[in-house]
């Protein structure tokens, strides 16, 4: 089915609605200690029960209501239970296409209502999903060895750095590197930053009257991995040098948890906050508007001098072009500069306390070129490296004069 982000989720657990744990089965052996258990299971209508069992000279039989009272009553050791997906399960998540080892991991089952699978998104990056509509699917292993080798090599956890160049294939994103920036930006007072960390999952920890965004992060930085340089870049996907090292000091499990506090830090932060955009954020003042102009007349005066050079055969050709080739060379040259000018203009004149600006210098998502094409100029467009051909009969387009260059 459709996938959904929660964070709230640990990184290696999968949140499963009530109608796929009802249809996809876990066989249990009937033994001494879970006869009891299983037997409950077969009387059970609703959720958690169980479908089928399955004798030992391997007849299936279906479970109904009709029949549930004898199954169980003919329920012995040695006999099978096919029963409905619970909490703690293993299950194997794969979302195609699976280009590489992580592309398929063993989560740890979540039963939740609503219809979509969910799962924490630091888990996004080795599935190279997201949340626009992507499905994915989940197989239940079938055996104790399949469910072994689920538990040990394929869990979550075994696969935090990636086999190819050993960065973390899981990490802060969006939201939480937003978050987390603001954070070390904002001071809080004991109250709002006991029950920060509370949320997170942290224990009691001393904090002064006012505190600093930084040192409320700090909190969470076990002693043993602390210095000048651990804050939310050290959590990063890819580049996540402090995990490295909690990894390598604190060992696997103490990692995975760790990033789980940083990355619901930064959402809850974030969420607590409050972060919006509207139009009028991503807009620029009228001197950033008025040197724009400036630098497109330029530009389109430098354009003209090149096409009438063209024209009158004073233009100096390029080695190994003719003069076509030359002349549309030079003026792609002259417009993507201009697409450079417009962006230094716009970056300097862009405000520093503007959430858009806190997105894109945390390092979230965005970048100035898109507050550049969105408020200013959508600079040259460039097509295998020549700019838009002629689509109609000698113009670009159908409002164009015939000929124009």
């Amino acid at each position: 089915t459709v996938i959904s982000p929660d964070h709230n989720l640990n990184l290696n657990e999968v949140g499963i609605p009530f109608e796929v744990a009802r249809i996809l089965t876990v066989a249990e052996k009937a033994n001494s200690i879970n006869l009891g258990r299983l037997k409950k299971l077969i009387l059970e209508e609703g959720y958690p029960g169980a479908n089928y069992i399955i004798r030992p000279d391997g007849k299936r039989k279906r479970i109904t209501i009709d029949l549930m009272e004898d199954l169980a009553e003919e329920l012995d050791i040695g006999y099978i239970v096919e029963r409905h997906l619970i909490d703690g399960d293993i299950v194997l998540f794969n979302r195609h296409p699976s280009l590489h080892r992580a592309s398929l991991m063993a989560h740890y089952v979540k039963v939740l209502p609503c219809r979509t699978f969910r799962i924490h998104p630091a888990v996004c990056n080795p599935f190279n999903a997201d949340f626009d509509g992507d499905e994915m699917n989940i197989h239940a292993p079938q055996t104790e060895e399949a469910r072994a080798e689920a538990e040990v090599l394929l869990n979550v956890n075994s696969n935090l750095f990636s086999p190819k160049n050993n960065m973390n294939l899981m990490g802060c994103v969006k939201d939480a590197i937003s978050g987390n920036f603001m954070l070390n930006e904002s001071e809080l007072s004991k109250e709002d930053a006991s029950q920060l960390l509370y949320e997170t999952g942290t224990g009691l920890v001393s904090l002064n009257k006012i505190n600093a965004g930084v040192d409320v992060f700090s909190k969470l930085i076990p002693n043993e991995i602390k210095d000048s340089k651990e804050d939310y870049k050290g959590f990063k996907s890819g580049k996540g040098n402090v995990l490295k090292a909690a990894d390598r000091v604190l060992g696997r499990d103490s990692a995975i948890e760790l990033l789980r506090k940083v990355y619901a830090l930064g959402t809850i932060f974030l969420s607590r906050t409050g972060f919006t955009l509207s139009t009028r954020d991503l807009d620029v003042p009228e001197s950033v508007k008025e040197r724009t102009k400036k630098i497109v007349e330029s530009a389109e005066l430098k354009t003209q001098k090149i096409i009438e050079s063209y024209y009158d055969g004073s233009l100096e050709l390029l080695p190994g072009k003719n003069s076509e080739e030359t002349r549309e060379l030079n003026i792609l040259k002259v417009l993507n500069e201009t697409r450079t000018e417009i962006g230094d203009v716009v970056k300097k004149g862009f405000p520093v306390d503007n959430l858009a600006n806190k997105m894109i210098s945390s390092g979230a998502g965005g970048s100035m070129l898109n507050i550049t094409q969105i408020a200013c100029s959508v600079g040259q467009q460039v097509l295998n490296g020549r700019r838009i051909d002629f689509g109609y009969t000698g113009r670009t387009l159908p409002f164009f004069k015939k000929g124009d260059l």
